[in-house]
């Protein structure tokens, strides 16, 4: 069941809710920026993108994890996390489609040949 505000309350509501919103985040009251640095080409985000497939149903291709492969990706998605997992799990979806079980390359390639028309897209 839902609350119901009187009018002078929703005002109130509104107003606490307006200067949640102009306080600084706890990050920039530090000095520090809440964005994520972006990925560059490294043995770092290689490992990352390791990690993360290790937890979706495809096997394991460690080799397929290049220095081509990670290049590709950065360019895809600008080195974004959130976008590097969304083309990642996409991928993985395509190892599952073409029954090959493994992200590479060539499933990179599927996903980025498409990905102009499934940006915003959910899965």
């Amino acid at each position: 069941m839902a609350t119901r505000l009187m009018p002078g309350a929703r005002a109130a509501a509104s107003l606490r809710c307006e200067k949640e919103v102009a306080r600084p985040h706890p990050a920039e009251r530090v000095g520090l920026s809440r964005d994520l640095p972006v990925w560059s080409e490294s043995e770092e985000l290689r490992r990352f993108i390791a990690g993360y497939l290790a937890l979706l149903p495809v096997r394991r291709a460690p080799l397929a994890i290049d220095k081509r492969f990670v290049e590709y990706l950065v360019e895809l998605t600008d080195g974004v996390t959130g976008r590097i997992v969304d083309v990642l799990r996409r991928a993985a979806m395509q190892a599952v489609a073409d029954r090959t079980g493994k992200v590479g390359l060539e499933q990179l390639q599927f996903v980025g040949a498409r990905l102009p028309t499934i940006i915003g897209q959910k899965l």
